[in-house]
This record gives structure tokens, C-alpha cells and sequence, in this order.
């Protein structure tokens, strides 16, 4: 992937207008070529996208990677529709048993077995010659397209090149200006990959700095795979502006990168809550106790302190009142500590705080708060215990 280096840190190469011509040019030649292959083989539209996503036989290094991508790209955009593996491999075992069994008496014949197979399972003869390996990737058949146009190919390959940087990254600290449904994907996301991090109010947005991976992986690329599931969530953001700690090297030499844009025309992402979350949620509507459960849709911003990402708000039915729901199950244990903190200088939010049983946190280390109480689980979160201790929160 084309770099540039300069000043100690290191920044994608920019496309030149030629190259950008050409990219759209193969991204549309290529999108026309993979609807017109829709319910042909997998085979067949990669034979066609080689020969439509061609760069010239002169082109630069740089061209034939660009090609490759598209064609990788566009491959990823199609659903290729799933058959009947045991069919296949049933039909298999039956044609290929009487080929056996007329080979042993002497009477071969291919066009006769694959007949007599047919005639056995109700199927033309074309039938069997078409479900014989329709299990094997080359076979399945293009089911339909996932991608509107070129723009929003060539938007992908621009995700695509911030995310095979970001595989090597070990830190990575991302200030964005986004809109409420924005910001709350962007943060969801960090919280469905469970990735540590602490978020701040700054001048014209919010910065999220998320931390290294020691406390969790033995392996960089492994948690550089779930900084990189953020890219679509960052680029959806009005203005962004990413620097991560990455290595790219051989020698592993930790370097800075960093990018930005103003991509923010997309909508935000939808991303799901995380399950222990999402389980909570549901646990507390089958319950139909004093309060009605639902995703936040609020950042709790603390003057001086940061910032709060509640998973839930619990509304109270006769009341109105609101206790938020924080999960703590994949956090650090000194994360847990820093609420405790602001539970005891003053929390302005009331916030049921969940902790795995993992972090060896009391519950008595918030025994009577005001604003703040602790929900320590092992496994599955009782639903009952967070709503007992939402109660107590309102009853103040």
C-alpha cells in the first residue's frame, strides 16, 4: 500500500487525477459486469471482472494494486447465494456410487449413469450436471450487489487503505465533530468490539483516545482488526481526524499515523448494541416491572471530568425518571475506580454501573450513593438486581 513519510509521521499517498480517473472508470466497468452476472457463477464474474478491471499492459505497480482492489472490492459487494451443501454432497455419493457399480460390470457409461441418477432423484440431466459441485465457492450464484454506485465503491477502497494501516496499530486516539446519531455509532461500535477507552470533550467535537492492547491480546493484529471496525463509524462523522501508534516495519519501530476528512454525508452506521447489553435490555421489557428499558442515545458530558457512554436508559413509568446503565463486563479495573471517583465527588447523573465479577470490584465500594450504584456479575446480568438497584437510585 502506497505511504508517505515525512516529518515522523506517516500518511497515505493521495491518488493522482490519472489514477483516479482510472479507478472510477474500473470501478463502473466493473459494477456493470457484476450486475449483468447476477445468478451466474462466481467463476464466470471473476473471469469477466479480469478481463473488464484490466489495467494496461505498461501500467505502474501502483495501477495494477489499485485494479486488484477494485476487483477485491466488488467481489466483497456481491451475495453470492448459499446452496444446499449435503444436497450437493449427496448427490455426489449417489452419482459417483453407480458410476462405480456400472464400471464393475462393465457397462460405463457417463452419459447413461448421470441419466439413470436423474431419472432416480426426478432432476433433468442438466440438473445434476449443475448441482454436482454447487457447494464449491466458484460455483454459487451471484444473488445481488450491495453497492449503489462507483463514488461509493472507490469510498470503500479509501476505508479499505485506513484500515489495512490500522491492523498494525497498537493506540489510537480519534477526535471527530459529529452529529448525536453519529457520535453514539462511533462509541456503540468502540463497545461492540470491546475496546477500552476514555473520551473527552474538546474544542469543536469529542476525542476518544482508545488504549493499547497488553491488558487484552498477546497479538497487535488481532486488536488492530477491531481498530480498524471503526473506520466506517469514524468516516460517517461530519470531520474526523485520526493518529494511532502503528507497526508497519519490520523491526516493529512504533510510528505515528495520521489522517483526516470531512466524509460526514454518510449516515451513521447502524451497529447493535453489545449482547450483554442488547440481553439486558430485552430481560427488562419481559420483566414489565416499574421502568421501560431502551438503547441511550445520550453522551454524559462531566465538566472537567470527560465524558459518561451509557448502554441504557431506564425510565421509571410513574415518574419519569431517568437511571442510566453503564456495562463494565470487558473494562479495566481502574476504569471501574474512576466512576466510583465520580460517584463520590458528585455524579449529576444517576447510573447503575455493571462490573464482571472478573474485575474484583465490591459492591459496597458504592454502598449508599446518591447518584451511583454497583451491579457485580459473573455470567449472565439478573435484570431484577439492576432495576432493585434503580430503585433505590430514584427513592432518594
Amino acid at each position: 500500500m502506497p505511504l508517505r513519510r515525512r516529518g515522523g509521521v506517516v500518511e497515505l499517498a493521495p491518488l493522482g487525477a490519472g489514477q483516479l480517473a482510472s479507478a472510477r472508470a474500473w470501478a463502473q466497468a466493473g459494477l456493470d459486469v457484476a450486475r449483468a452476472h447476477e445468478g451466474l457463477p462466481r467463476a464466470a464474474l471473476e473471469e469477466a471482472l479480469d478481463a473488464a478491471v484490466a489495467p494496461a499492459d505498461d501500467a505502474t505497480a501502483a495501477d495494477r494494486r489499485l485494479a486488484l482492489g477494485c476487483k477485491r472490492l466488488l467481489l466483497d459487494a456481491c451475495d453470492f447465494a448459499t446452496p444446499d451443501a449435503e444436497g450437493a454432497e449427496a448427490l455426489r455419493a449417489t452419482l459417483f456410487n453407480a458410476a462405480a457399480q456400472a464400471r464393475a460390470q462393465g457397462r460405463f457409461v457417463r452419459e447413461q449413469v448421470i441419466a439413470a441418477v436423474a431419472a432416480e432423484r426426478g432432476l433433468g440431466v442438466d440438473d445434476v450436471e449443475r448441482l454436482l459441485f454447487a457447494d464449491l465457492a466458484e460455483a454459487h450464484p451471484v444473488a445481488a450487489l450491495d453497492v449503489r454506485d462507483a463514488d461509493e465503491l472507490l469510498r470503500r477502497w479509501q476505508v479499505g487503505r485506513i484500515q489495512a494501516v490500522l491492523l498494525r496499530a497498537t493506540r489510537l486516539q480519534v477526535t471527530v465533530d459529529a452529529t448525536p446519531a453519529q457520535l453514539r455509532a462511533l462509541l456503540r461500535a468502540a463497545k461492540l468490539r470491546q475496546l477500552l477507552f476514555d473520551v473527552d470533550m474538546v474544542e469543536g467535537g469529542v476525542r476518544l483516545r482508545i488504549e493499547g492492547p497488553l491488558a487484552l491480546f498477546s497479538s497487535v493484529t488481532r486488536y488492530g482488526l477491531k481498530l480498524a471496525l471503526l473506520v466506517p463509524a469514524i468516516r460517517a462523522c461530519r470531520r474526523w481526524h485520526i493518529e494511532a501508534e502503528v507497526k508497519l516495519r519490520k523491526d516493529r519501530t512504533i510510528e505515528t499515523f495520521v489522517a483526516a476528512g470531512n466524509d460526514g454525508d454518510e449516515p451513521a452506521p447502524d451497529v447493535e448494541l453489545h449482547p450483554i447489553a442488547a440481553k439486558l435490555n430485552d430481560d427488562v421489557a419481559r420483566a414489565r416491572g416499574p421502568f421501560t428499558a431502551a438503547p441511550a442515545s445520550d453522551v454524559l458530558r462531566l465538566p472537567g471530568a470527560g465524558a459518561l457512554v451509557p448502554d441504557l436508559v431506564l425510565t421509571h413509568g410513574s415518574t419519569g425518571e431517568q437511571v442510566f446503565v453503564e456495562i463494565l463486563g470487558f473494562w479495566s479495573r481502574s476504569a471501574v475506580w474512576r466512576r466510583v471517583e465520580l460517584v463520590e465527588r458528585g455524579l449529576p447523573f444517576k447510573v447503575v454501573f455493571c462490573v464482571s465479577e472478573r474485575l474484583r470490584v465490591s459492591e459496597e465500594a458504592l454502598p449508599d450513593a446518591a447518584t451511583g450504584a454497583l451491579v457485580v456479575f459473573k455470567g449472565a446480568l439478573s435484570a431484577a438486581r439492576v432495576v432493585e438497584r434503580a430503585l433505590r437510585l430514584t427513592a432518594g
